[in-house]
């Protein structure tokens, strides 16, 4: 149990970290301390180390208060928003209203196209393959 609880308590703290998935973390969490507490009642009972029992007693209300300073800061900073409204950067709020937009004038026509001259064709002399190639310089 006292594994179980060390491991939940782990994992219960990552996903607590997790903006907008902490509370996801409390479940993890809850079970991780039930068998946190039950493992250190068992220990002490019979006299044995009970360190793993201890760590989940410490992480997994760590990882529950980790979630409950997130719901604390969420709920400040609503709080805030709702009280003054949305921040407006400075010089935006005076600007005066942009003219409505113009269509601009389409571009000018390409020129007329002239037609090409045709190309005749230079005439190639035929390769005799008895003489051998010329050297290169």
């Amino acid at each position: 149990m006292g594994v179980a609880s060390l491991v939940l308590g782990i994992v219960s703290i990552v996903i607590a970290l997790v903006p907008l998935c902490g509370a996801w973390a409390v479940l993890p969490a809850l079970i991780g301390l039930g068998l946190g507490i039950g493992e250190l009642v068992t220990r002490s009972a019979r006299r044995e180390p009970r360190a793993l029992g201890i760590a989940g007693l410490v992480l997994n209300p760590l990882a529950i208060l980790i979630v409950l300073g997130w719901f604390l800061a969420f709920g400040a900073g609503l709080q805030e928003l709702s009280q003054t409204g949305p921040v407006v950067p400075p010089g935006t709020a005076t600007r005066p209203a942009a003219a409505p937009a113009t269509v601009p004038d389409p571009p000018p026509a390409p020129p007329a196209l002239t037609p090409m001259k045709p190309v005749t064709p230079t005439p190639v002399a035929p390769v005799d393959p008895t003489v051998p190639p010329a050297p290169l310089p």
